[in-house]
């Protein structure tokens, strides 16, 4: 009678943690670099909630400014006019949880965050002391472990599934340094030059996930001429290639989170009246979907903004992209259904909107 009681709360147990699981919703918060912060819910994709952030009233608009840490349940925002700070929120009720000490002297930070839940990679740059800091932190404590040293890293670096080991893009040498990171000793060197095409007019890493890369090859006669891009994934764990997809476009190129789509915000460069340098990219008003398994094209997505665009979230299904744009001159969010190709809902957001992350409650 009590072994089967143990199995019958042993059951119970299981079907509480499954449906709290399954039950789990994904939510988004819209950041702007004044430190407001609009909470939406993207089953409905409506906004519920705007609040202001602790501490945060200028939030840097580097790439890495605000980064997530799902996993233990912290919001990283590097804030500060003059000087900026590291500032550490709870990622479910955005409440102030810690600073990390760090002034940094430019905001153009990386922070990484391991998949292994206890390293958070920090790299920052002193002023005073005029050089590039490279530091490892207890992803849940917070607390800082040491200085790496000569490991750096790229705005293009990854982790294996499992954590163990990093993957970091040294884009002047075009090179992945692979690193173990339990004493983050040097393993190997993949050479990309083996990887890429040679013969093109440029190469490079467009995103990374997961320990796999998104190359773009592009081709062209002349710095003038428009650019058609190649794309495919490349496996650093296997390394192996995915079929490429000769696109004829260019563009702001994205993976999906779950690295079996690609996305193409397709654009045109607008050169100043003299032609000596880019004033901007025009979007096109195209959103190019791809099969990155298969190198299929999947379709397109059309949509009107005054004139530049940006892909600013992708949700973690990889089923919706969201677009920040200006429409007849007010910031918009074009949310697109990837899966039926449509535009599903265009929201007014904040015009200091810069940062688009997700979360789960």
């Amino acid at each position: 009678m009590k072994k089967k009681l143990v199995f019958l709360l042993v059951i119970c147990l299981l079907l509480v943690l499954t449906t709290k699981e399954s039950s789990a919703k994904t939510f988004a918060y819209l950041i702007g670099t004044d430190g407001k912060v609009m909470k939406l819910d993207t089953d409905s994709d409506t906004a519920i909630s705007t609040v202001q952030l602790e501490k945060s009233s200028y939030v840097q608009s580097g790439k890495k400014s605000v980064v997530t840490d799902r996993i233990n349940n912290h919001l990283l925002v590097v804030t500060g006019r003059l000087a900026s700070y590291f500032y550490v929120y709870d990622l479910k009720t955005l409440k102030f949880v810690k600073g990390l000490g760090i002034v940094t002297g430019n905001p153009d930070v990386d922070i990484l965050v391991s998949p292994n839940e206890n390293q958070l990679f920090i790299s920052w740059f002193d002023a005073n002391n005029g050089g590039w800091f490279f530091d490892l932190y207890n992803a849940k404590t917070l607390s800082y472990i040491r200085n790496l040293g000569d490991f750096t890293w790229g705005p293009h670096t990854t982790f294996s599934s499992d954590g163990s080991k990093c993957y970091a893009y040294d884009g002047e040498n075009e090179k992945i340094d692979i690193y173990e990171t339990t004493n983050f000793s040097l393993l190997e060197s993949v050479d990309l030059n083996t990887i890429w095409r040679t013969d093109v007019f440029a190469q490079g890493v467009e995103d990374a996930k997961n320990g796999k890369l998104l190359i773009s090859e592009s081709d062209k006669a002349t710095i003038k001429d428009p650019p058609k891009d190649t794309l495919f994934v490349y496996d650093l764990e296997n390394k192996t290639k995915l079929p490429r997809i000769a696109t004829s476009i260019s563009g702001d190129e994205k993976l999906s989170p779950t690295v079996t789509k690609i996305f193409l915000n397709e654009e045109q460069i607008i050169w100043s009246p003299d032609n000596s340098y880019i004033m901007y990219d025009k979007s096109l008003g195209r959103l190019h979907v791809f099969n990155a398994m298969t190198g299929q094209k999947i379709g397109i997505v059309q949509f009107t903004v005054d004139r530049e665009s940006d892909i600013i979230g992708i949700h973690p299904s990889g089923n919706k992209v969201y677009m920040q744009g200006n429409i007849q001159g007010t910031l918009k969010l074009i949310v697109f259904d990837v899966i039926n190709l449509k535009v599903i809902k265009t929201l007014t957001i904040p015009e200091n909107t810069m940062f688009m992350v997700f979360y789960d409650e």
